[in-house]
């Protein structure tokens, strides 16, 4: 169990994460493991810290994920794949 931890833990690093200061923006990223390699079909939840309003997606072949025409504010990342852990990103 404490290894699964110590493996799950590394799970996501968010890559290329931005927002564009506008009247909508976007937010992106790659989701990539420990050893930097690409992990796919990862769900994505996006949660509005503001407005608790939450957009989910699922990472695509090569680790990406998108969300687009978001409104400004604070945002939550949440990432998580069948059987590991749940990790979280502000």
């Amino acid at each position: 169990m404490c290894r699964l931890c110590v493996l799950t833990a590394g799970l996501v690093l968010l890559q290329c994460v931005h927002a564009q200061t506008s009247s909508t923006g976007a937010l992106s990223g790659t989701v990539i493991d420990p050893a930097h390699l690409i992990v796919s079909g990862v769900d994505i939840q996006l949660v509005n810290s503001g407005t608790r309003r939450s957009e989910s997606t699922i990472s695509d072949e090569n680790g990406r994920f998108l969300f687009s025409f978001l409104p400004p504010g604070m945002y939550v990342v949440h990432a998580d794949r069948l059987a590991l852990l749940l990790l979280s990103a502000q």
